[in-house]
């Protein structure tokens, strides 16, 4: 049996075989290159962006010039989440509003509404999933998919599970129905690593069933791992390691946990993750600090400490100074753990307040989509 990328891009190589339209074809060219660089293969992506540039610099197209702001931005983001990625969608969505190009407007206006949302910009996010949304033909997969797994983290990262599922299905229907195993590769991280983020805080803070949560967590990482080698997804891949050995931390395989540790700090903030490091890297000091490593516990618990700015999400913060809270009372250092644990509760109540405000931010889109639910289909 074909995979969903086999499948999308035998399909996308066909339309290009059949049109003799140049327009078209470099089109095709320039969605088929976004399509590769989603997956991870920047080199490929990169020869057919400077191809098509080459090939349209001295008679632009109004369609190839948004395909090629859209292709620009997922090379920007895959690569390293860099955040020029931002700016090459609000160029597209410019250009195909000017040009009106609906289909394309509404793609680039979902796409810059997972980018807002990945900033934090929680109030442009739901603006842009209200545009995509409105703009969408309903058979129009690729806008709706993207709009929809934002919703769906929202309301996942708010608490809100409940509400956050559906989206999920019809974000993963819709993906399915396009043959886009990138998108379903996305749908599956993302609900994996909220899972993972639900199971450190409790592993750290206490309050929930934290056995059930490892439970469903390893599970959805599993999945998410399985599928990703299945279809040959290369982007973002240190990021699944990360999310087993938080898993691992929490379930007290302190052992495990530092293995798949190992060296992939680095790679993480190069692929732009430096917001979580101060986290992964207080976890580790855990682990270390439970094995008996203490000097490696008190490097890591530096490392950590340099890394804390008030820009970091609250979440993180709240992880990452929870755990060194922990970390120092097993190192003995009770002054600075206690110094640690007070702002990790104030970071922890900032959270909160984060997580009700973005259900606010969305609750006009839950009410205006609640007669009209999401596509209904075998649960997540």
């Amino acid at each position: 049996m074909k995979s969903a990328d086999s499948k999308l891009l035998a399909r996308l190589d066909a339309a290009l075989a059949a049109t003799r339209d140049p327009i078209r074809s470099a089109c095709l060219r320039a969605e088929r290159a976004g399509y590769r660089a989603r997956q991870g293969h920047f080199d490929q992506a990169r020869s057919e962006l400077e191809g098509l540039r080459l090939q349209f610099a001295m008679r632009p197209h109004p369609q190839v010039s948004i395909w090629l702001c859209l292709l620009e931005g997922w090379i920007a983001y895959y690569e390293n989440l860099d955040h020029s990625a931002l700016d090459r969608m609000k160029r597209a969505r410019a250009l195909s509003a000017a040009a009106h190009q609906d289909t394309l407007h509404a793609l680039s206006a979902a796409w810059l509404a997972h980018l807002h949302y990945a900033h934090n910009e929680f109030d442009q996010a739901a603006r842009m999933v209200h545009e995509a949304l409105a703009l969408a033909a309903p058979d129009e997969n690729a806008a709706q998919a993207r709009a929809s797994l934002v919703v769906a983290e929202a309301c996942h990262f708010a608490g809100r599970f409940d509400l956050a599922q559906p989206w999920y299905v019809e974000a993963r229907t819709r993906a399915r129905a396009d043959d886009d195993g990138q998108t379903l590769s996305a749908v599956n991280y993302n609900l994996a690593a909220l899972q993972v983020s639900q199971v450190m805080k409790a592993s750290v803070f206490g309050g929930d069933d934290a056995s059930a949560l490892i439970r469903h967590a390893a599970a959805s990482v599993e999945s998410a791992s399985n599928f990703d080698d299945l279809i040959g997804t290369l982007s973002l891949g240190s990021l699944l390691p990360l999310l087993r050995a938080s898993v691992a931390s929490a379930r007290g395989d302190f052992e495990r946990a530092l293995a798949l540790y190992g060296n992939d700090f680095h790679s993480t903030a190069e692929q732009g993750q430096t917001r979580v490091l101060p986290a992964l890297f207080a976890d580790r000091a855990w682990c270390r600090s439970r094995t008996g490593d203490f000097a490696g516990a008190r490097a890591d618990v530096a490392q950590a400490e340099q890394r804390i700015d008030p820009s970091i999400d609250s979440d993180d913060r709240a992880l990452a100074h929870g755990r060194l809270a922990q970390v120092l009372s097993v190192l003995g250092d009770s002054t600075a753990g206690q110094a640690h644990e007070r702002r990790a509760q104030e970071a922890l109540a900032r959270h909160r307040i984060d997580q009700v405000r973005v259900l606010e931010v969305f609750s006009g889109l839950l009410e205006a989509r609640r007669s009209a639910a999401p596509v209904k289909t075998a649960p997540c």
